[in-house]
């Protein structure tokens, strides 16, 4: 389950750094606007990749903590689906 969990924080951790340099750009260039990812992706976006990195941090924490598989995805999933719940809240709404 640890390479379950690190291969979901590796790929939350790409498109979080994908999500902010295009977000930047977006902000900084003339015309880009269209391009900012909370316009592309809706607001699904947000929270997903808020989620996805989540469950790799959480499913990675309890595992090292020594939880078992069962107990490490569970806490895993409630850890990303709550992160998830927050980015939505407190997340920009895409106009």
């Amino acid at each position: 389950m640890t390479t379950v969990f690190a291969v979901a924080l590796a790929a939350g951790f790409i498109a979080l750094l994908g999500w902010v340099a295009l977000a930047a750009a977006a902000d900084a260039v003339d015309g880009w606007s269209d391009r900012h990812p909370d316009k592309r992706f809706g607001r699904l976006g947000r929270p997903v990749v808020a989620g996805v990195v989540a469950f790799g941090m959480a499913g990675i924490s309890a595992t090292f903590a020594g939880w078992s598989a069962g107990f490490a995805f569970v806490g895993a999933v409630v850890g990303g689906t709550l992160i998830a719940l927050v980015a939505d809240r407190l997340g920009d709404r895409p106009t």
